[in-house]
């Protein structure tokens, strides 16, 4: 961590630099990272994949790609496609439906903040 003209820069967030946090919760971020999705250790056998209510994980080619990645690792999934820009606690009670209704093990947030907040409350 470091600071720099009084705002916190992490080190760590600089564009192209893949980085990958763990612990109850591990993110992959940065270039690339999204093709070793396979790789990890996955906690089952079902994912929900959680994203925005928007459009752009599914124009740009995002969530196939996510999904490629998960039949990979022998993993199925389901999709929850209704995170709203600030979630709210329905919105989260929604995807935590969702999980149970499709037998899912583990969430998979394929996203920016909103969709981030919004799945490890699902989780």
């Amino acid at each position: 961590m470091s600071v720099s003209d009084g705002e916190f820069v992490c080190p760590l967030c600089r564009p192209g630099f893949p980085t990958t946090w763990s612990g109850r919760t591990r993110v992959l971020f940065g270039s690339g990272q999204l093709d070793h999705l396979h790789e990890q250790q996955l906690p089952g056998k079902k994912a929900l994949i959680i994203i925005s209510n928007g459009q752009s994980a599914k124009k740009y080619g995002y969530l196939e790609r996510v999904e490629k990645e998960l039949a990979k690792a022998g993993v199925e999934y389901a999709l929850f496609d209704q995170v709203r820009p600030n979630p709210t606690r329905e919105n989260v009670m929604d995807g935590a439906k969702a999980v149970k209704a499709n037998g899912c093990d583990f969430v998979v947030a394929l996203g920016g903040g909103s969709v981030m907040d919004c799945a490890k409350c699902i989780a």
